[in-house]
Formats: C-alpha cells, sequence, structure tokens
C-alpha cells in the first residue's frame, strides 16, 4: 500500500471527518490521507481520529477498513 499524509494546519472550509462523520470545522487542523494502493482515494480526519486509525492499522497489519462514520470521534469502540 503506498500512501501520503498531509497535515493541514488550517481548513479553508468545512469538510466531514472519514472516521467519525463529524464535521472538521473551518480553521481547524486536519490530516489528508490519500491512497493510492486501488486507484486513488483521499480521506480528511480530525487529528485524533487519524491517530485512533493509525493504531488500528498497525495493530491489523495496514490491512484494516472501516465505514464512513462507524466509530465515534478518537475512538475505536
Amino acid at each position: 500500500m503506498q500512501s501520503d499524509t498531509l497535515w493541514v494546519k488550517k481548513a479553508r472550509k468545512s469538510h466531514l471527518c472519514c472516521w467519525c462523520h463529524e464535521a472538521i470545522e473551518e480553521g481547524s487542523r486536519y490530516a489528508k490521507w490519500t491512497d493510492f494502493d486501488e486507484g486513488m482515494s483521499t480521506s480528511k480526519l480530525h487529528p485524533e481520529c487519524f491517530e485512533v486509525m493509525q493504531d488500528e492499522a498497525l495493530y491489523w497489519g495496514y490491512d484494516f477498513e472501516w465505514t464512513i462514520g462507524s466509530y465515534p470521534r478518537g475512538q475505536i469502540e
């Protein structure tokens, strides 16, 4: 899997977090994660959601998938 993470200092507009499906408010910091594994897909996550996602990916050996909005903000359960 090839991916690239860009930490954006300030959101220019509101986005939805791909982990918790809550708003990433304009002016807040977020992680933009692009995956080039099977085509290109981009995810935007709150910093705390990105860190939990990274922990789960390490635990599962990067073979980890989730459904948008299936976890609470910054949590796995």
